[in-house]
């Protein structure tokens, strides 16, 4: 598993974006510190998502035409700069959740290999 900048996460030579797709590959590994991580980043991600449908929504109704003249409306227009500024302010604590996810499940899948070879190496002798 790799993380990839931007896009999400390379797992067998296909990129996963969603969280939905990485949960089974999380949850067959049964570790408890693996599953926390991947609830922190779901918890990082959901909220960065709802802040960013606060700011479409302010950027689709900041500005209404009435009677032919535009009219910017003040409520929206302030959601739309809040709920930009918040959705970026989340999307480095969610990079860095998955990252560390990535690096957590790379370790477990080292861990697992290791002691393979090892009780290979114990029965061979």
């Amino acid at each position: 598993m790799q993380y990839v900048k931007n896009k999400g996460v390379l797992y067998n030579k296909q990129i996963i974006k969603k969280p939905r797709h990485l949960k089974p590959i999380i949850t067959a590994k049964s570790n408890q510190e693996l599953t926390e991580l991947f609830k922190k980043y779901r918890r990082t991600q959901t909220i960065q998502q709802i802040i960013a449908r606060v700011r479409d929504f302010g950027m689709t109704y900041s500005v209404l035409n009435v009677l032919g003249q535009p009219q910017i409306q003040v409520v929206p227009t302030i959601m739309a700069i809040t709920g930009a500024g918040g959705a970026e302010l989340l999307r480095r604590p969610t990079r860095y959740a998955l990252k560390d996810l990535v690096e957590k499940y790379n370790d477990l899948v080292l861990l697992e290999k290791l002691e393979l070879e090892r009780e290979l190496s114990i029965n061979g002798k």
